[in-house]
């Protein structure tokens, strides 16, 4: 399984919150759109199953923990 925002919501997307995704172990790998700037504390916390997170250059802030247990 793979989390990618893509489609009409890719282009107004620019946060992923505190949160976010907690838990969600049945994500292999993310790729995260080139317009978000900030991953939220504990954002995919618990995520245990990735392979691999592609995070772009226009992301300048990732919160306390946001890949803890990964």
């Amino acid at each position: 399984n793979r989390l990618m925002v893509s489609g009409s919501h890719q282009s107004t997307v620019t946060i992923l919150g505190n949160g976010a995704f907690t838990g969600c172990s049945d994500f292999k790998s993310i790729k995260i759109p080139n317009n978000v700037t900030s991953i939220g504390i504990y954002a995919f916390a618990g995520c245990s199953s990735f392979k691999s997170v592609e995070i772009p250059n226009s992301v300048i802030s990732i919160g306390n923990d946001a890949f803890c247990q990964c």
